[in-house]
């Protein structure tokens, strides 16, 4: 599932670059922020491309076993997201 969004995501945002901002690791536990730029240059959910510019921030954390990822999670500013693009209004 999480490899069918992405290559919909790349194919919307082909100019995708990612930018880490912070990373903590103790023991197995690392956790990073980071933003990312691309320009909407492919249909993406259904909405045709906009040409316009985003800027996205994240937060991520995994757990490692063994040298592997074991469990990760992620929190996107997909909101914010929508609003660059103007598939929905901004707040205010």
């Amino acid at each position: 599932m999480a490899r069918l969004w992405m290559t919909g995501f790349f194919a919307a945002f082909p100019n995708l670059h990612f930018s880490i901002e912070e990373i903590l690791a103790e023991g197995d536990v690392v956790s990073y922020r980071y933003t990312l730029r691309a320009t909407h240059s492919g249909s993406w959910r259904g909405a045709a491309p906009t040409g316009k510019p985003i800027t996205v921030t994240a937060i991520a954390i995994s757990h490692f076993r063994e040298g592997k990822s074991a469990k990760s999670w992620q929190n996107t500013d997909a909101l914010g997201l929508v609003q660059q693009l103007g598939l929905i209004p901004s707040m205010g």
